[in-house]
């Protein structure tokens, strides 16, 4: 199976060492830097294409990722291609690569930093494509890449990625405003893990809605009055915790 990498960030560098687990061979990496493009090809063992329209058109697999404004000008750049052109963006359209005869979507539902990932393969894979014919295809490459596979619709996948937004891009600045606040009055925020990694675990058990706790779904007020007060000086995060109180508390009644 050959396959070719457009990109060079982090999501590509965890796409090509699974690849490479599998025995698939990557013959070539494209990366409008080209010093990356340069590190990422003596990593990995491949070559480096510095023009993408000099990409060899007869490979498996062109694997796209790149971020989601360049998706589409990427598609229309590279040549007319004879194998399956994937893109990774759980919220665009697979019609961004519509040029091309045999393409879709392979979205993993896991957020990549440096270091953090070096397979995908117990991370969820949402597929699509846009014929059954090359929806085999995706399926057959998603399979070796992960153990967890699952086909849906566009509209399912966007949605995916919403959910994916608020549990893990707005968690995380939940965090980044606890530390925040704890750390001005050089007090620890590491504090904090147990009963963050509690909250991961209860979810686990149970539903999200059974597991809420809380001065809001208690609606206990002289507590949430106590915490607006000490938020008195940090506007953005008075308004925060307003919000989300209000919310806890119309989906708890």
């Amino acid at each position: 199976m050959k396959i070719g990498i457009i990109g060079s960030g982090k999501l590509a560098t965890v796409l090509a060492a699974t690849c490479i687990q599998e025995k698939m061979q990557l013959e070539f990496i494209h990366s409008k830097t080209k010093s990356h493009a340069i590190e990422f090809a003596n990593k990995f063992g491949t070559r480096c294409i510095d023009a993408i329209q000099d990409i060899p058109h007869h490979l498996d697999y062109y694997l796209v990722c790149v971020n989601d404004d360049a998706i589409g000008k990427v598609a229309q750049l590279a040549p007319k291609l004879n194998g399956t052109i994937i893109h990774f963006s759980g919220s665009q359209t697979i019609e961004l690569l519509s040029n091309h005869s045999q393409y879709g979507v392979i979205w993993p539902i896991q957020s990549f930093s440096n270091g953090t990932f070096n397979s995908l393969k117990k991370i969820p894979l949402l597929i699509e494509a846009n014929s059954e014919t090359t929806l085999e295809k995706i399926k057959k490459i998603a399979e070796l890449l992960s153990e967890s596979v699952l086909q849906v619709n566009e509209n399912e996948r966007k949605l995916y990625h919403l959910a994916a937004t608020f549990v893990n891009n707005f968690s995380n600045h939940m965090c980044t405003q606890a530390a925040f606040l704890l750390n001005k009055e050089k007090l620890h925020f590491n504090l904090l893990l147990p009963i963050l990694h509690e909250t991961l675990r209860k979810i686990e058990m149970l539903s999200p809605l059974e597991t809420q706790t809380g001065p809001a779904i208690r609606h206990d007020l002289k507590t949430i009055e106590t915490h607006l007060d000490l938020l008195k000086d940090e506007p953005n995060a008075k308004e925060i915790y307003q919000v989300i109180t209000r919310s806890i508390q119309q989906i708890h009644g």
